[in-house]
């Protein structure tokens, strides 16, 4: 099982302290998306499993993700969203990139149902 953690700023202290539970404490495999490439050269250095958001490696990693721990986009969830929105749960988008054509099939066929 492998758990990837996000944080903003990269590597910060509630996540950081996650990934170490995580990583020293049992058998799972543990890994970081990374904002900075001076963060990600520090983090491979340290031999920790890291890649660059929003590349293809960072990409292949999060397809790869059985958990997502994304501490931003969830703490800022819970602050902007709607109060009947807030518990909406977020996770790691089962669909990758085919999701936009799946979205517009879905209004073509609705469209001419």
């Amino acid at each position: 099982m492998l758990f990837v953690f996000m944080s903003q700023p990269d590597f910060a202290c509630n996540p950081h302290a996650l990934w170490e539970y995580v990583k020293d404490n049992t058998n799972h495999e543990t890994a970081w998306l990374v904002k900075r490439d001076k963060k990600y050269y520090e983090l491979l250095r340290r031999g920790v499993r890291c890649a660059v958001y929003d590349t293809v490696e960072g990409n292949a990693l999060l397809k790869e993700a059985d958990y997502v721990i994304m501490n931003p986009l969830v703490e800022h969830f819970k602050t902007y969203a709607f109060k009947s929105c807030r518990e909406t749960p977020i996770k790691a988008a089962s669909l990758g990139n085919d999701a936009g054509i799946y979205g517009a099939v879905r209004l073509i066929v609705g469209f001419f149902a």
